[in-house]
């Protein structure tokens, strides 16, 4: 398996923050988010978060080889930690999703596009006195970039996160190259807090 090679000293964005005590007037598309879109829960009470340009639902066994065919790209691993593989293929797909859907709760979702997932975002629970904070993160297959996606997406998980599990803060770290996914935060009404350098 490849590891990720040592990046260069470029400082990383540290943290994106959004404060579920923040007023959504004060970001500039607060009207797109002002409630949570529907959910829809299966008989598994499986989640499934209605927008308006995709699907967040919870992952299936099925989506294994749209995951590995679409995170299978340099330019969503080089953006991502070090645990995301690349190459990413079918066994890392599967292993993926075995892990998510074992997990409770459920923290981590499929961005979905005419029920095929593109996608991933989730959140990191933390313990002790950081458990009513969590860490943010998410990814979309390269052809889907640049139409909203993940803003709305972001939106609603964010949304999800603190209304189900009595968050104060959500946070998030991209890469300071990483232009697009700090402009997808600041969009979804995050703030920038710090940058950390090398």
């Amino acid at each position: 398996m490849c590891r990720r090679p040592i990046r260069s000293p470029t400082p990383r964005s540290s943290p994106y923050s959004r404060s579920s005590r923040a007023r959504r007037s004060s970001s500039p598309c607060a009207g797109r988010s002002a409630s949570i879109p529907s959910r829809r829960c299966g008989p598994s009470s499986a989640v499934q978060l209605v927008l308006q340009r995709s699907v967040v639902r919870s992952w299936r066994a099925s989506d294994a080889e749209s995951i590995a065919r679409y995170a299978n790209n340099r330019n969503i691993w080089i953006n991502l930690r070090d645990a995301f593989p690349h190459p990413y293929t079918l066994h890392d797909a599967r292993d993926f999703i075995r892990a998510v859907r074992s997990r409770s709760p459920e923290t981590t979702f499929a961005i979905a596009l005419q029920d095929e997932a593109v996608g991933s975002i989730g959140f990191v629970l933390h313990h002790d006195v950081e458990r009513v904070s969590v860490e943010i993160g998410y990814w979309l297959a390269e052809p889907f970039w640049g139409r909203g996606i993940v803003t709305e997406a972001l939106r609603a998980m964010t949304t999800y996160a603190i209304e189900h599990h009595g968050l104060t803060r959500i946070y998030a770290v991209p890469f300071a190259w990483n232009a697009a996914s700090c402009r997808v935060l600041e969009k979804a009404g995050y703030v920038l807090d710090a940058v950390h350098s090398r």
